[in-house]
């Protein structure tokens, strides 16, 4: 006997069918030339919908009940999308996924953002419905991109160092600017639009977008002697001047579009102009955005927001950095070391980050999560006009040792602010002196990032800014609220999608769990922000893995990590209960690479380590118990599954498959255990093994390396079904009587597992082969 398609999915013929509004595909799965794998499969509480998540970060949904199930019209969405990772060829031990997020500018004028990355693609989002708007495929790494002030077109840097000019609303190439000799760190438009700006190297070019023929861009000078590469600039508001941040902390102004070096002494005009954005580090306004310990590069990205007077303390500065951290700032943060609201989310660096045009979001993105963050800016709440109180304003007399002393935070000590004497003459600083250390006074033998780097010698603060003792020191009255994620992690794990009882789909990106309402199209997050309105003792690092408690409600989520959290929540309590999740640590190394439920109660949770024995345990986690371990495997574990037949544990990885007989009754603390082998006979070989699914009692589905699918009888192999031809078997699941499996084909077959005769196969319509 043997097992036959009863039917088959073409992922990327579906993803074609995708369109834009210039009827391009809007699916990475479509552009790309590599075809998507199949990692995750899961069915909703009524079995009428599957989600199905890919390798390159995208999940779609299909309503299987609908006779034209796999068109757009009988049902068939894209429910989550984000960068996918690019292929490294050259990494040790041959291919890896690899590739980073940085580029991203925000449209002048419209609710839309753009991002790039190393995945070869130009995105264009909306903030407003949460949805990828447009997708261009690219022949090379992208690394930086930037609005025209009209916004129609977009310049896009490449790693290969040339430039692309692309218009967004005709989704066609307008110029391009051919490789410069150098990765392009950083492009930006003249708020005029009439130059361009690049960094290459440890130069700026300069082009004028009006002068050449054919809507051609002219070279027509260059910013030179930089000591580092260019990696920030701004241009003045009238564009005659542009600052220039290198890597290496230095701080450059030249005259435009000449190029020259000016001088940027106090009183000077290249000190007091005005700046049409605010993305330099290294400047008199930024000195205080590194935390205590930090090195100068450990901050990668700041901003301003666009709106008020910062003049008047009605600005905030946002800057994410090395670790994955964004932080909220008043604006200027010219203070030793500034206070700020900080916020989780990213699990790698945080690499860029921007306002929207109205101010309405921030806007942030991961380098290795390849996650796009929006987040809501949310302003103070409007104070509450109250009658006077002649008793509430009396002014209690002191003695000469209680007058008022100007105070200014020097740092923070065991999560308090400190704070010491100002050391300036009426308690208002010097604006020529350098606030973070001479003036401010900061402890004895403080020294900020930027100490002894050249930028000392160059930061000048405007003549006209007068510091405000109140605004200036103060913890910034606007906060920010994580809104929406674009991201999914599909490219290295398994079983990364469940569906709710309610049909909400569940999924992990950077290090949040995500819960997502189609219905509503709001998602909710467990976080690791103590300010979040969700629940906020979430994962810190990485999520590599997750599972589902049989009553479909309740989440466990695995991290990397020297000593890797686990975490169990209720994906009903998001929206705002916060009750407090189980946190599950100790016992792991490095990271948490698979979970699994006991059936029924789900009164047990087994998990796998990282270790180099990749240890098994199992935990009463109401009780946060450790009852059971025992060494896995030499070589990697990948997978662990939990029978609902017969309480059976196996376990699935590289050349491993082992079956545990989980003991009859309660387990106690202790318990030793001791699995069996997976046996091979001679309708198999030993090769990696992924995901497993159950038929019924004593029987076992895994999916295989070779794209078989092998049938265990207990714990001996019985049947090799050929399922993908020679694609990794990533997915298996069951639906009743349907055995769903997805592999490294892109396809997801779905199986007849009764009968085990061949019923019938059919082409879904429209989606080819």
């Amino acid at each position: 006997t043997f097992m036959q398609h009863q039917f088959e999915i073409s992922l990327s013929k579906i993803a074609e069918s995708i369109l834009d509004n210039n009827f391009n595909p809007v699916c990475y799965a479509a552009s790309s030339s590599r075809t998507p794998y199949v990692r995750a499969v899961c069915e909703s509480h009524d079995g009428r919908k599957i989600a199905v998540g890919v390798s390159c970060s995208e999940v779609y949904e299909f309503d299987i009940s609908a006779p034209n199930a796999f068109t757009k019209e009988g049902g068939r969405a894209m429910l989550v999308q984000g960068h996918a990772a690019s292929v490294d060829a050259l990494a040790n031990g041959g291919p890896a996924m690899t590739g980073e997020v940085w580029g991203l500018d925000t449209h002048p004028s419209k609710p839309l953002y753009a991002t790039c990355s190393d995945d070869k693609s130009v995105r264009l989002w909306s903030s407003d419905t949460h949805s990828l708007v447009s997708l261009r495929k690219l022949k090379n790494r992208a690394r930086c991109v930037s609005w025209h002030p009209r916004g129609k077109q977009l310049a896009v840097g490449c790693l290969n160092g040339g430039v692309l000019i692309l218009d967004m609303d005709a989704a066609t190439v307008v110029t391009s600017i051919k490789p410069l000799g150098a990765p392009v760190r950083q492009v930006k438009y003249s708020p005029s639009g009439k130059f361009l700006a690049v960094g290459v190297g440890k130069a700026v070019k300069v082009f004028d977008t009006l002068k050449g023929p054919n809507c051609s861009y002219v070279e027509v000078e260059d910013a030179t002697g930089l000591a580092g590469d260019a990696v920030h600039f701004d241009w003045a508001v009238g564009g005659k001047y542009l600052r220039v941040n290198c890597a290496e902390g230095g701080l450059y102004k030249f005259s435009m579009p000449d190029g020259d070096e000016v001088p940027t002494g106090p009183g000077t005009e290249a000190c007091d102009t005005e700046w049409a954005s605010n993305t330099c580090l290294a400047e008199w306004d930024t000195q205080g955005v590194w935390p205590q310990g930090a090195k100068f590069e450990d901050v990668n990205h700041c901003c301003v927001s666009r709106r008020g007077d910062w003049r008047l303390g009605e600005k905030t500065l946002a800057t994410v950095d090395d670790f994955g951290a964004v932080r909220l700032f008043n604006y200027p943060a010219d203070v030793g070391r500034a206070r700020f609201h900080e916020y989780r989310g990213h699990s790698a660096h945080a690499t860029n980050c921007a306002y929207m045009y109205n101010d309405k979001h921030l806007i942030t993105v991961g380098g290795a999560d390849r996650c796009v963050f929006q987040w809501r800016h949310l302003e103070p709440l409007e104070d509450f006009d109250e009658p006077d109180c002649p008793e509430d304003n009396k002014v209690h007399e002191g003695g000469k040792g209680s007058r008022v002393v100007p105070m200014v935070q020097i740092g923070m000590d065991g999560g308090e602010a400190e704070f010491e004497p100002i050391n300036a003459s009426e308690g208002i600083p010097n604006p020529y002196k350098n606030h973070s250390l001479a003036e401010l006074k900061a402890k004895r033998g403080y020294k900020a990032p930027i100490t002894g780097r050249p930028v000392m010698g160059q930061m000048r603060v405007p003549s006209n800014f007068k510091v405000s003792i109140k605004e200036t020191y103060e913890l910034c009255k606007q906060q920010l609220k994580m809104d929406w994620v674009n991201g999914y992690r599909g490219y290295d794990t398994h079983q990364s999608l469940y569906f709710t009882q309610g049909s909400k789909v569940v999924f992990f990106a950077a290090a949040l769990g995500v819960v997502y309402d189609r219905v509503t199209n709001t998602q909710q997050f467990v976080t690791d922000n103590p300010e979040s309105e969700g629940i906020a003792e979430g994962n810190t690092d990485d999520i590599i893995s997750m599972a589902r408690h049989p009553n479909k409600s309740i989440f466990a989520t695995g991290e990397v990590g020297l000593r890797p959290k686990i975490v169990i929540w209720d994906a009903a309590d998001t929206a705002g209960a916060k009750e407090a999740p189980v946190v599950l640590e100790g016992f792991h190394q490095r990271a948490v690479v698979a979970l699994a439920f006991s059936p029924n109660e789900g009164t047990y949770l087994a998990s796998v380590g990282q270790d180099n024995d990749h240890s098994v345990a199992i935990y009463n986690w109401k009780a946060e118990e450790l009852l059971v371990t025992y060494a896995g495997d030499q070589n990697p574990v990948l997978c662990i599954n939990w029978s609902p037949y017969d309480d059976r544990i196996v376990t699935t990885g590289v050349k491993h498959i082992k079956f545990l007989d989980v003991p009859k009754g309660e387990l106690t603390k202790g318990t030793r255990v001791r699995p069996k082998k997976g046996i091979i006979s001679k309708k198999g070989r030993i090769q990696n093994c992924y995901s497993a699914a159950f038929l019924g009692e004593g029987r076992t589905v895994v999916g295989t390396r070779s794209g078989h699918l092998y049938i265990f009888e207990k714990n001996t192999l019985v049947e090799a079904v050929e399922a993908h031809k020679g694609c990794k078997v990533h997915a298996v699941h069951v639906v009743g009587d349907i055995l769903i499996s997805g592999g490294d084909d892109g396809r997801v077959v779905m199986w007849d597992t009764k009968t085990f005769k061949r019923l019938h196969e059919e082409r879904i319509p429209g989606t080819g082969v």
